[in-house]
């Protein structure tokens, strides 16, 4: 990633120990051209939204602690009659 001309920061949301775990990898990548931020998930479950995104992080039954995430985007759908009436049509055909 630091060679893709990426210049915005980079969050990363992990278990608690998520800092130690990357910064021990950083160790061969030291220069970035970019801030790394990091969000430790405090509880089994745990919401967290940025930039009109919304990251659902939960516990999943492994042996070690794991979690799974799910993404939502909040934005308005668009209703477009003319594609209805085209759908419509190709149908009734």
């Amino acid at each position: 990633m630091g060679n893709s001309d990426r210049t915005d920061p980079l969050t990363i949301i992990g278990p608690k120990g998520i800092v130690q775990i990357v910064e021990s990898l950083r160790v061969i990548a030291r220069e970035l051209p970019f801030e790394i931020r990091y969000l430790e998930i405090g509880s089994k479950n745990q919401t967290f939204e940025m930039d009109g995104y919304r990251i659902n992080a939960f516990r999943v039954n492994h042996n070690v602690v794991c979690y799974g995430y799910t993404i939502e985007v909040d934005r308005a759908g668009k209703f477009d009659s003319l594609i209805l009436k085209r759908q419509r049509a190709t149908i009734s055909r």
